[in-house]
């Protein structure tokens, strides 16, 4: 791990615990809002980065996934308002689709992911049937979109389980993250309006992309 990396990893660090107060605090700030963008563009440079060094051959295709995580991010900081907020959905979804192609090249496919994912995803549908929690208009954008997020994080379990290599261990633990992310995010939105429950989204999320991006240098 060189300079840049070692630097940019230290300064996302200190972002993401300001990032985090924030939530904590329940401050809705200009100052959240550029923190927020500022760990955008260093998970997004640190991407630029490692495919100019061609650490691997399909960094491409994860620095095209990030740029449409990164276009969910900036929707969502107006979340408030439906359309963006489906718009960050789809934008999401899209990335978790590109991050899926790459586990499959990358580190190959485990058929009992399927196993896990198809447990996880109806257990969501039968809690929303038992109306332990409703993604109320959303709920087709959402549970939709959970194909995506949701399998790219078994398979990335599943590889991280059988690998080992260190970088599979890595982006595994990454895109699970991810998904467990989302259903912090979901529980926020939905269900557990609390501010612990922000601030732990924040945790998964912005710490499982920096670990798939780190996957790249190690």
């Amino acid at each position: 791990m060189d300079t840049f990396v070692l630097t940019s990893v230290i300064i996302y660090a200190l972002l993401l615990i300001s990032y985090m107060t924030c939530k904590a605090l329940g401050r809705r700030t200009a100052f959240r809002g550029v923190n927020k963008v500022l760990l955008v563009l260093i998970y997004l440079a640190l991407t630029v980065y490692a495919v100019l060094l061609n650490t691997d051959r399909y960094a491409v295709v994860v620095l095209v996934a990030l740029v449409f995580t990164a276009g969910g991010d900036i929707f969502l900081l107006w979340g408030g308002n439906r359309k963006m907020f489906h718009c960050g959905v789809v934008s999401f979804g899209i990335g978790n689709a590109l991050l899926i192609v790459f586990a499959l090249y990358e580190y190959g496919w485990q058929w009992w992911s399927l196993l896990i994912f198809a447990f996880l995803y109806c257990l969501n549908l039968y809690l929303q049937y038992r109306k332990v929690y409703t993604y109320g208009s959303s709920k087709w954008f959402l549970n939709i979109y959970l194909i995506f997020v949701g399998y790219s994080g078994c398979l990335g379990l599943s590889n991280a389980i059988v690998s080992t290599a260190t970088p599979a261990l890595m982006y595994g633990l990454g895109t699970l993250m991810f998904f467990i992310s989302d259903i912090l995010l979901g529980m926020y939105y939905f269900k557990l309006r609390k501010a612990y429950v922000d601030v732990l989204n924040s945790l998964f999320y912005f710490g499982g992309i920096m670990l798939v991006v780190l996957s790249f240098f190690i």
